[in-house]
């Protein structure tokens, strides 16, 4: 028996025990749904067979390629169903358990497009008003009006806040090494106060769940329901419903922030923190609406 054979080696628990809650559960979903398509692997199985034998998984994961563009999966669905696979069989290629790697394997062309259509300023006024829940209120603050993605309040430490003259909390920002220090605005501030005073903790996660046997950390698709339900609660439907989820929050602030600084590219990317310029035009773009005033401009 070979030791990847063996029953001793879990490749799928030593691979998803390196990374983050939010990247697990995405790339835990990506061999379950494999492993269903397989004919009912478990993730651990789809694991194994994925470190077997280098031709038999290439042909199997084109032919799941095959199959997700004829179900009508749209690309960046496809994408990353196809990044959990691959950087399992990567990990398992630095281990020297294989000599391959997927790299080579790519699913149909992304066509990028950013819809910066948060709900909108008034629609996350009245989630803020109508929440009563300090923690969930302080959760919809955090993503609009400091424009934190989902990750970035999950990373904030209790331990790490500081409420001197310049209050500031630290965050882990994605592929960045060190911790990023940013400033609080007031409101923040007092409803972070609030909830410390609450949960009575002193170090740790600031966003907790209340659980059986005390508190424990939030995760990904918590945030996610919290954020729904809390616009579901201020009587938010429709359309803006539907933008009501943690980046739409985080668009909304981006947005503001676009038209208060006047459209000042520079000012903008410091506060949205996105690498590319050309991400920050598009906010730019659509809150000077520069295309819809030339069309309707036009005499036809």
């Amino acid at each position: 028996m070979s030791i990847i054979e063996s029953p001793e080696i879990d490749i799928a628990a030593r691979f998803m025990g390196n990374l983050t809650s939010g990247t697990r559960d995405s790339y835990q979903r990506s061999l379950c749904k494999f492993g269903e398509w397989m004919g009912g692997l478990t993730p651990s199985e789809a694991a194994k067979f994925l470190i077997s034998d280098f031709q038999a998984v290439t042909i199997a994961v084109m032919k799941y390629i095959d199959y997700m563009i004829a179900e009508g999966f749209a690309p960046n669905t496809i994408k990353g169903r196809l990044a959990g696979l691959r950087k399992l069989v990567n990990f398992a290629h630095r281990l020297n358990l294989v000599s391959y790697t997927l790299n080579g394997i790519t699913g149909p062309p992304i066509q990028v497009m950013i819809d910066t259509r948060g709900p909108g300023v008034p629609a996350v006024k009245l989630m803020v008003s109508t929440c009563r829940l300090m923690r969930n209120r302080l959760m919809v603050r955090l993503l609009s009006q400091m424009a934190l993605r989902r990750a970035e309040i999950l990373s904030i430490r209790v331990e790490e806040l500081e409420f001197g003259q310049n209050p500031i909390l630290t965050i882990k920002e994605k592929k960045k090494a060190d911790r990023t220090i940013l400033s609080m605005p007031t409101p923040i501030v007092a409803d972070m106060k609030k909830l410390l005073e609450f949960e009575e903790i002193t170090s740790g996660p600031l966003l907790l769940s209340a659980k059986s046997r005390g508190w424990a950390p939030l995760s990904p698709t918590a945030v996610n329901q919290i954020v729904r339900q809390v616009a579901v609660q201020a009587g938010i439907t429709g359309r803006v419903l539907k933008r009501c989820h943690p980046h739409g929050l985080r668009h909304t602030g981006i947005t503001a922030a676009a038209e208060m600084l006047h459209g000042d590219v520079f000012r903008i990317r410091q506060f949205s923190r996105h690498k590319d310029i050309k991400t920050v035009q598009v906010y730019v773009d659509r809150e000077r609406n520069e295309y819809g005033e030339i069309a309707a401009s036009i005499d036809i």
